[in-house]
């Protein structure tokens, strides 16, 4: 047993030359959990709050490759135990990397997401749980379904192959870029300086953006230049 990381690995070359051992309980986890969201000081609450995910030193550097992406067993089943007690319960994943959290996604009432942010993690987590802050961050990565069959890791021709989210045909979880906001936005009149531009030349881009909720949020514009007709294999999604 790998006393850091708590693997097990099984390398005795046959059963009668195995060493014999006996798993104990000292404290069960998921029973202590679902303890407290069932507690009266937490029955109280408007929600309860699951934190979810990995060390970044687990898996989370390019060395070590996962064997999947959905979340490991004991942390599916903790989720899902609390979830049953209390229904309005809300996933923070934090994480290197992304999950197939299917299952919280269909059941629960929001699931958020937060890198490894640093000893101010908290207080920023807390500022847009409550909705002081506008989660106005985007995924950096798509987040693939659980069922999705992904292309082989060893396959590096990402088009053919369907790697990432440009090329991948089956729809995410959670598309790169994905984000939600306290509000809403609505664009308007845009507007290009020129129809039509030369090589160097400045083009202008501009457009009216409102904002049409109730909550204060800042709003990233972006653009994006597409060559027409493509000189290369161009993906869906650019």
């Amino acid at each position: 047993m790998d006393s850091a990381t708590g693997r097990v690995t099984l390398s005795a070359e046959a059963p009668e030359k195995a060493e014999r051992w006996t798993l104990r309980v000292v404290r069960d986890g998921i029973a202590e959990a679902v303890a407290a969201a069932a507690s009266a000081d937490v029955a109280s609450a408007d929600v309860a709050m699951i934190v979810l995910g990995n060390d970044p030193h687990i898996n989370g550097r390019e060395t070590e490759d996962r064997t999947g992406i959905s979340l490991p067993p004991a942390q599916e089943a903790l989720l899902r135990a609390v979830a049953t007690e209390r229904p309005e319960a809300v996933l923070v994943v934090m994480s290197s990397y992304p999950y197939a959290v299917d299952w919280a996604d269909k059941h629960l009432p929001a699931v958020v997401w937060t890198s490894h942010g640093g000893q101010e993690t908290g207080r920023a987590l807390a500022g847009v749980l409550l909705g002081e802050a506008e989660p106005s961050g985007r995924l950096p990565q798509t987040w693939y379904r659980g069922d999705d069959p992904l292309p082989g890791r060893l396959d590096y021709n990402i088009i053919s192959a369907g790697w990432t989210y440009q090329y991948h045909d089956a729809a995410p979880l959670y598309p790169f870029g994905h984000r939600l906001s306290y509000t809403s936005f609505a664009y308007s009149d845009l507007r290009l300086s020129a129809r039509e531009a030369a090589q160097d030349d400045t083009l202008t881009v501009s457009v009216e953006l409102i904002n049409t909720g109730g909550a204060r949020a800042p709003r990233l514009c972006s653009s994006t230049l597409v060559h027409s007709p493509p000189a290369t294999v161009r993906p869906d999604a650019d």
